[in-house]
């Protein structure tokens, strides 16, 4: 029998804060679910133009960082914007989960911040941070904790933008990607840019090199043009309306539920996380056998939910990659030597799962899943020195990344396997 009690539980709050859950971090296009299809195609097309005004996303580790109550804080996840960590929390969290490399790391962030930011008069502090409801997104980047990217021996704070959030609710109100480079420019004013542990950076400005990429500008435009035409969608569609479809599709395709009240529901639940219908009613609706595709489709809804984006979002991540490879000024000590690198660590992981691993069906799954979408977008000719780009637009911080993700978690398989 289905235990509805846990039936939809959600990742709790120890996941997010491992992960990062999404604060510290910009939203890719697919995370807004009202970003418009016409924004999309807009966004694309004036990206690979040069029109946008970026900077780095550098491959650290993700952390929010606020000032309330005379000391500074930091977040990962919902439960922690409304209660910001010491650095003394954020050690004992992290050695709690196995980590105590990047809490230390975390940490030794917050108490560089803390000693910079005691240069700065009070009112100003709060008039910047709201007491608590500003954070400003931050890459903490470690050499003892490297991810991808290789930064040389530096260790650096570096800001990307501010959100500010609803901190009882955890919602975000609004973004000022502003904020990181007045503050930058008042420690550097003051003096205070190089601390114990860390040396702060503000946002490193991207350019995109004289290219005309109006060629593969049509292309991207007329493939996100076949796939609204294939879902009935037009510019006026926005992502949640793309991935309600797709929930709806995926369904019907499997021709486990009949009930169509039914399927817009579970369709809505899983795309959007619309728990509005509970549990009761849902269980009241279906049979046995709807019940358990609908335990098992939800035990791998993440999984899925990746599945069903992957159409729309190799789409994207071409075009980021395209530009990744065209861009100048970039923080990477040597470009060159960080992608032969890359590649070289990919090439080895690569054989050492299918000489070593072969008989681990989920560790050869993975692996060639995350091959098939490296190369839909162009294979290892498109790894790039940086892990990808962030600019504003209608007041939301957004990132174009390209291969970074799926070449992420090919060098993590054998790392998280053990």
């Amino acid at each position: 029998m289905i235990n509805f009690k846990t039936f939809y539980k959600s990742r709790i709050s120890d996941e997010l804060l491992l992960e990062g859950g999404t604060y510290g971090h910009m939203s890719h296009f697919w995370d807004n679910p009202d970003l418009t299809f016409g924004e999309i195609k807009f966004l694309i097309k004036e990206a690979l133009s040069g029109n946008l005004d970026f900077t780095e996303k550098t491959d650290g580790q993700a952390l929010a960082l606020t000032y309330k109550n005379g000391r500074v804080g930091a977040a990962r996840n919902k439960a922690t914007i409304k209660n910001p960590m010491s650095a003394e929390e954020i050690i004992s969290i992290f050695k709690a989960k196995n980590n105590p490399t990047v809490g230390t790391s975390f940490a030794n962030a917050v108490r560089d911040i803390q000693t910079a930011l005691m240069n700065i008069p009070e009112d100003k502090l709060n008039d910047m941070f709201k007491n608590g409801s500003v954070f400003m997104n931050a890459e903490i980047i470690n050499p003892g904790s490297k991810n991808v990217f290789d930064y040389g021996n530096k260790s650096l704070i570096q800001f990307h933008g501010a959100t500010e959030y609803d901190v009882e609710s955890g919602k975000m109100i609004g973004s000022d990607r502003s904020l990181s480079k007045k503050l930058y420019t008042i420690l550097k004013n003051a003096g205070v840019l190089n601390q114990k542990n860390y040396s702060i950076i503000g946002p490193q400005k991207i350019e995109i090199k004289d290219i005309d990429f109006s060629k593969e500008i049509s292309n991207y435009t007329g493939k996100i043009n076949r796939l609204m035409k294939n879902l009935g969608l037009n510019d006026s569609s926005t992502m949640k309306d793309y991935l309600i479809s797709k929930w709806k599709e995926f369904i019907i395709s499997s021709g486990k539920i009949e009930n169509k009240d039914l399927i817009d529901i579970l369709a809505n639940r899983w795309a959007i996380d619309d728990k509005s219908v509970n549990l009761k009613i849902i269980k009241s609706m279906a049979n046995e056998n709807e019940l358990d595709f609908i335990t098992q489709t939800d035990s791998n809804k993440v999984q899925q939910y990746n599945n069903l984006l992957s159409e729309l979002s190799s789409i994207i991540l071409d075009a980021g990659s395209l530009l990744l490879k065209n861009v100048k000024g970039f923080v990477a000590s040597n470009p060159n030597n960080t992608i032969n690198s890359i590649s070289n660590e990919l090439d080895n992981i690569i054989k050492e799962i299918k000489t070593k691993h072969s008989d681990d069906d989920k560790l050869m799954t993975k692996m060639k899943s995350a091959l098939e979408r490296l190369d839909a977008i162009g294979g290892k000719d498109r790894i790039a020195p940086l892990e990808g780009v962030v600019f504003m637009y209608k007041d939301r911080i957004y990132k174009l990344t390209g291969a970074f993700a799926d070449i992420n978690q090919i060098l993590g398989l054998l790392r998280y396997s053990r």
